[in-house]
C-alpha cells in the first residue's frame, strides 16, 4: 500500500477535503480512515513550527509593512530580510530529503512531497520586487539574502531561480526613477551577486 499527502501543514482545508491518497483503493476502509485522521492536526491558525512557508510569509509581511508610505521603516523591513537570509541559507546549503518513505524492505510506502525552496525564495523577492522599489536602502538591503543565498545554494535549479529574480529586481529598482548614482551602485552590486551565481 502507497499513502500519497495530499495536504501540506498550513494547507486550507475543508470538510471533504482529502488529505491522502493510498493506493490500490481498495485497501480503504473504516479502521484505515480513521488510523490516517487520527495523524492529523487540524487547527483554525497555521503556526510556524511545522509549516515553513508560514515563517517566510510572516517576516515577508513585516518586511512589507515596513516599507509601505504610513509606516516608512525600511530599518525594521531590513531586520526582517536578515532573519529571512539566515532561515533560506541554511535550507539552500542543504541536500533537500526524499519525499518517499520506504518500508524495512526498501518499498515506498508513503509519499510526501516536500516545500520546494525556489517557492519561499519566489515569496520573498516578488513581494520585495512589488513593494520596495522607490526604497533604495531596502532594494540594496534586498541584495544582501540574494548574495548569502548565491554563496550558499548547491542545486543548479536553485541558482537559476536566484538569478531570474535578481534580474527582476534590478529592472524594478531601474523602472523606479532613481537618479543615476542610484542605479549605477545598484547594477554594480547586482554584477556581482550575478558574477557569483554564475556557473564555475
Amino acid at each position: 500500500m502507497l499513502l500519497v499527502l495530499e495536504a501540506h501543514p498550513g494547507d486550507y482545508v475543508l470538510e471533504g477535503t482529502a488529505l491522502f491518497l493510498v493506493h490500490p483503493h481498495q485497501r480503504v476502509d473504516t479502521a484505515l480512515s480513521a488510523a490516517l485522521g487520527a495523524t492529523v492536526r487540524v487547527s483554525d491558525a497555521r503556526t510556524p513550527y511545522q509549516d515553513i512557508s508560514f515563517a517566510v510569509q510572516q517576516l515577508t509581511e513585516m518586511a512589507v509593512r515596513a516599507v509601505s508610505p504610513g509606516t516608512n521603516d525600511h530599518y525594521t523591513a531590513i531586520n526582517a530580510l536578515d532573519d529571512l537570509t539566515a532561515g533560506l541559507t541554511r535550507l539552500v546549503s542543504r541536500d533537500l530529503p526524499s519525499p518517499d518513505r520506504a518500508d524495512h524492505i526498501g518499498t515506498r510506502r508513503v509519499h510526501a512531497p516536500r516545500t520546494d525552496p525556489c517557492d519561499l525564495i519566489t515569496e520573498v523577492f516578488d513581494a520585495m520586487r512589488w513593494y520596495a522599489p522607490a526604497d533604495p536602502g531596502v532594494m540594496h538591503a534586498t541584495l544582501g539574502p540574494l548574495d548569502h543565498l548565491a554563496q550558499a545554494a548547491t542545486s543548479p535549479k536553485v541558482r537559476a531561480h536566484l538569478v531570474a529574480h535578481l534580474d527582476l529586481l534590478q529592472e524594478a529598482f531601474i523602472s523606479a526613477g532613481h537618479g543615476d548614482h542610484d542605479v549605477n551602485t545598484f547594477t554594480a552590486r547586482a554584477d556581482a551577486v550575478r558574477l557569483a551565481l554564475a556557473p564555475s
